[in-house]
Formats: C-alpha cells, structure tokens, sequence
C-alpha cells in the first residue's frame, strides 16, 4: 500500500516535494477522498470502526483506498435507536482514534466513524500524532473524561477550525 513514489500515506503527506502551498493542497485532496470513502460506506450502513493510518493506503492511481475491514460491521437498522446509536461491542478499535462512547461501551453508530476520521484529519495536516503527550495512564481520564482533543492550530482557516469542533462534538457529528 504505497503510492507511486513507493511511500506509504503518512510519508506522502509529511514530503515537501511541491512547497508548503501544493503539499497542503494535496493532504487536503486526500482527506476529501478519504473522506468520500467512509460516505460510501456509510451510505451501505456499514460502520468501520478502525480508521487510523496503518489501514489508509494508496491504489496504482495514487488514490486513497481503506482497507484492512475485520472489525468493519454492517447496521441492521431496524436495531438502531432514534440517534442511529446502536449496542456494539464496545473499545473495538484503536484507542488513539476512537471515538469515546465506543471507548466506554455506549452505544455508538456511524458518527463514531466521524470521530475517527476527525483524529486521523488532524495528524494528517499537523503532522503530529495526536495525544502523544498524554501518558497512558492518564489517557482514559483526559480523552474519554475531560474531553481533551489535538490542539487546532490558530492559523488554519476558520471553516476548518469549526469543522474539528463539529466533528469532535456528539451533536456536530451528526451533521458533518
């Protein structure tokens, strides 16, 4: 899963090979792709689940593919509540990109994909992986508890600072 450079996504993305302007156009051009894959496969009600990194990578086009699909699970709607929330199996995933109610064992549905694909967003155009100052003794509290995220860094465009906002707020992630 590496493009035709022979890089995998997150080397891709950290390249400078174009200027700053063209490599912030490019991670942005990805993410909307990437972005477009989880639509679809929540337009089939099927719920990833494991969106991270380690299983984005890139077709012979250079586009954008998600793979790696063992925890993925299709939604036998008539089971979901009013909210589109349903009993999954809980702390199913990565916990850095986990969503918190999957986390605590809420029930959850397709807005935890969004959750998801907020953190791996932020890596991708901060280049930081997020929560790594948070030791994993403390990690449960901050994130899940205290509502700590990854610092929005002050001079990213303001529809892209509230866009993390929306997707890192239960209610805002039903909307995005």
């Amino acid at each position: 899963w590496r493009d035709q450079r022979g890089i995998g996504l997150y080397e891709a993305l950290s390249l400078d090979l174009m200027g700053s302007r063209n490599l912030c156009i490019e991670r942005l051009v990805v993410l909307s792709k990437l972005s477009d894959a989880v639509n679809f496969l929540h337009s089939k009600h099927i719920i990833f689940r494991d969106l991270k990194p380690e299983n984005v990578g890139f077709d012979w086009n250079d586009v954008p593919q998600i793979f790696d699909f063992g925890l993925a699970k299709k939604l036998d709607l008539s089971t979901g509540d009013a909210d589109g929330d349903f009993k999954l199996t809980g702390d199913t995933g990565t916990p850095r990109y986990m969503a918190p109610e999957v986390a605590l064992n809420q029930p959850y549905g397709l807005k935890a994909d969004i959750y998801s694909l907020s953190i791996l967003m932020h890596e991708v155009l901060s280049l930081k992986v997020p929560f790594c100052g948070i030791p994993p003794s403390s990690f449960k509290q901050e994130v899940l508890f205290f509502g700590t995220r990854p610092p929005i860094d002050e001079c990213w465009p303001p529809q892209l600072q509230h866009l993390f906002a929306a997707m890192w707020s239960e209610i805002g992630r039903a909307h995005v």
